[in-house]
């Protein structure tokens, strides 16, 4: 097992002069590609892969490390020089008709093992091409999109394209409401916006915008609740990763009741 870890390092196979490749020249295959390829010719579609033996990791590594570019030295980024999606990111295709990601593929081969599920491979280097295992660190994603928040990378608040308010009125409304909430303001300030009012409510919540200061819990049964920490329901109880929570999954339960029960009477 041992010396399978050791034949995954890149460092285990040497590094041979490779042309440059240009940006975003080649891709791979978009979906609707796909279905036309498949609506041709009848051939299977392209099915996407997160989980390789330790047998299959050990055979697929040359190969893989043969198609990274890694003459700028340990310390610099080692781009794909293969297709590429069109964010950029490598497409590693170790068998016919599957792909991966490459950087999630190197980073396996870093850790030696398969990465969970529910967890994603965080470029430290923001090089969406970048294979270098030291660039590379696991991470959920809330911590990825924390990690481009940081950086300046991420489209939050006016940067977002689909963005309906600004900084300003997002704070003057979360301010307002403290003082002024009472039943249909909410629509009141929609109205007042050209927005929803339910748009109003996330933002007030801090559901939306959630980077700014100042979300407040107004109106119905949040009236004087300090607001929940991120992850927790107004109950207090702590959400899974689908974002469900005790309180939800209980109300889902009665309302699958109900409708049995109805069902039921109109059956009889």
């Amino acid at each position: 097992m041992v010396h399978g870890l050791l034949s995954r390092s890149p460092q285990a196979f040497p590094v041979e002069p490779q042309a440059p490749v240009a940006q975003g020249i080649e891709h791979s295959p978009s979906k609707r590609a796909r279905a036309r390829s498949n609506r041709a010719g009848g051939t299977e579609p392209f099915h996407h892969r997160r989980v390789f033996t330790d047998a299959e990791f050990d055979a697929l590594a040359p190969r893989f490390w043969s198609k990274v570019d890694r003459s700028g030295g340990l310390d610099a980024c080692w781009p794909w020089t293969k297709a590429r999606g069109r964010t950029g990111y490598g497409q590693w295709h170790p068998f016919a008709k599957v792909h991966t990601p490459a950087h999630r593929f190197a980073l396996a081969l870093k850790l030696g093992r398969n990465i969970a599920p529910d967890e994603v491979a965080m470029h430290l280097c923001h090089n969406p091409p970048c294979c270098n295992p030291t660039h590379l660190k696991e991470g959920s994603y809330s911590q990825n999109m924390q990690h481009s928040a940081d950086d300046g990378r991420a489209f939050v608040g006016q940067l977002n394209a689909m963005a309906a308010l600004t900084e300003a009125q997002v704070i003057d409304l979360r301010a307002r409401a403290v003082k002024e909430y009472r039943p249909g303001w909410f629509a009141e300030r929609g109205r007042e916006l050209g927005v929803a009012s339910s748009t109003i409510a996330r933002v007030v919540h801090g559901k939306d915008w959630a980077h700014l200061p100042g979300a407040v819990l107004v109106g119905g049964r949040y009236l004087g609740k300090p607001l929940p920490p991120r992850g927790y329901c107004h109950q207090g109880h702590k959400k899974t990763a689908a974002g469900n929570c005790l309180c939800r999954t209980l109300a889902q339960r009665e309302y699958r009741l109900r409708r049995i029960a109805r069902a039921a009477e109109v059956r009889s």
